[in-house]
């Protein structure tokens, strides 16, 4: 499903918004990600929080909500109802969370490019974090997708082109770095702001199972679903 120019450029206004103001909330007042800081190391903030990191909120979550719609063989056809628009946006924020999960204790721990001031069971990260990351981009996620519901009759049907694949591509790239990081890097001991101490080589090790175990699969099946829909319509088309 193409959703075209206007649409992405809502689509980035609303995540600009919606991650703006849970960041700075939670910078602020610890809910709902924990209580945490910025570093210096991503340049000019707004609110206490990078602008950086609002490039990759988009970038990602456009990914991840494009793969959902792979997986619920919903990318090629209109928005059907509100309750598929509710599953679409559940499962992207799904598939958006299994990648935070992967990469937030490297960014924080071992790239101090944020501080975690809460003491957190997973390699000093709170369990907050990622409930909070669900509602944060749930909260995008659905208005999103219940505008694609309410325009379907103007979204466009994309051909079985190979750039289907690239979102999928790119959400299994980024899971690499870090098995190429536990294979390459050298081990190095970092701590939390608590004083617990943890060798980078169990982190980027720890990362990496999770992700060979939850974004790998992810983005295989959507590989593979985009695979069976080319053919079909390959097939289809020479049929004709």
């Amino acid at each position: 499903m193409y959703c075209g120019v206007k649409k992405i450029s809502y689509f980035f206004l609303l995540v600009f918004i919606v991650s703006v103001f849970y960041e700075s909330v939670s910078v602020s007042t610890g809910f709902p990600f924990g209580h945490y800081y910025y570093s210096d190391r991503l340049g000019t903030k707004i609110f206490d929080v990078p602008l950086a990191i609002m490039p990759t909120y988009f970038s990602l979550g456009y990914v991840s909500w494009f793969i959902a719609t792979i997986l619920l063989n919903q990318f090629d056809k209109p928005i059907p109802t509100v309750s598929k628009a509710i599953i679409i946006s559940l499962v992207a924020s799904f598939v958006m969370v299994s990648w935070d999960v992967v990469m937030d204790p490297v960014n924080s721990l071992i790239k101090s490019l944020w501080v975690w001031t809460d003491r957190g069971v997973y390699f000093g990260v709170p369990l907050s974090n990622f409930f909070g990351w669900f509602l944060c981009v749930f909260t995008f996620y659905l208005p999103f997708t219940l505008w694609c519901y309410n325009d379907k009759v103007h979204l466009k049907q994309i051909p079985a082109h190979g750039y289907l694949y690239l979102p999928s591509i790119v959400y299994i790239t980024i899971m690499s770095k870090y098995i190429l990081c536990f294979l390459f890097k050298d081990s190095v001991d970092v701590t939390t702001l608590h004083g617990e101490v943890f060798s980078s080589k169990d982190i980027y090790g720890s990362v990496m199972l999770i992700g060979l175990f939850t974004m790998l699969p992810i983005g295989i099946q959507s590989i593979y679903k985009i695979y069976r829909h080319r053919n079909h319509s390959l097939h289809a088309t020479t049929a004709l």
